[in-house]
C-alpha cells in the first residue's frame, strides 16, 4: 500500500529523451539536373524558330547526378541536334513537349548507357518551351 501512495505521489514517468540518429541525404531522393541554358534553334519555316530549355531527373542518386552533370556537353550536343530536326508541324503540335520530353528521354538514356551501361535519367522535362 506503501509503494502505490508513494508512486502516485510521484506521478506518471517522464518522458525519456531519445538521441536523434543522424541520417544521411536519401538516395532515393529525386535529383534535378538542367542542361545549362535554353536551346535556340530555327525551324525549317523561315522566321519561325523555337527556344527550349530542358532538364533532367535521376533517382539513382549521388554519382549517377554527378555522372549526368559531367557529361553535360555531349548531352546538350544530343538535345541540340534533335531540336534542329524539329519541323513546324512538330514543333506546333498538341503534344509537342511531351513528344519531344520523350524522344529526348530515349535518347538520352540511349546515349549514358553507351558510356555507363546504365540508364541514368529517369524523366526528361520541359522547362520552357516557345515558338515563334
Amino acid at each position: 500500500q506503501k509503494a502505490a501512495e508513494e508512486e502516485a505521489k510521484r506521478g506518471p514517468p517522464k518522458p525519456q529523451l531519445v538521441p536523434l540518429v543522424e541520417q544521411g541525404p536519401n538516395p532515393f531522393e529525386p535529383r534535378y539536373i538542367t542542361l545549362g541554358d535554353e536551346f535556340i534553334s530555327n525551324l525549317p519555316q523561315k522566321g519561325r524558330a523555337i527556344i527550349v530549355e530542358v532538364g533532367l531527373v535521376t533517382l539513382k542518386g549521388e554519382k549517377a547526378e554527378k555522372t549526368l552533370a559531367e557529361d553535360r556537353i555531349p548531352l546538350r550536343a544530343h538535345t541540340m541536334a534533335m531540336i534542329s530536326e524539329m519541323t513546324v508541324a512538330q514543333a506546333t503540335a498538341e503534344d509537342a513537349q511531351e513528344a519531344l520530353a520523350n524522344r529526348l528521354h530515349k535518347a538520352l538514356n540511349a546515349e549514358m548507357r553507351k558510356k555507363t551501361g546504365a540508364d541514368l535519367i529517369d524523366k526528361v522535362f520541359i522547362k520552357r518551351y516557345y515558338v515563334q
